[in-house]
């Protein structure tokens, strides 16, 4: 299944969309982990 995102970086003030087939949650994961 496809699921379509929105994340708001407050400290950046930038929103991001996207889409994924994985779960939401692992995408989240991956996403924090690029700004490590």
């Amino acid at each position: 299944m496809a699921h379509t995102y929105i994340l708001f970086s407050k400290q950046s003030d930038k929103y991001y969309i996207g889409s994924t087939r994985d779960l939401p949650e692992e995408r989240l994961r991956r996403h924090l982990s690029d700004y490590k």
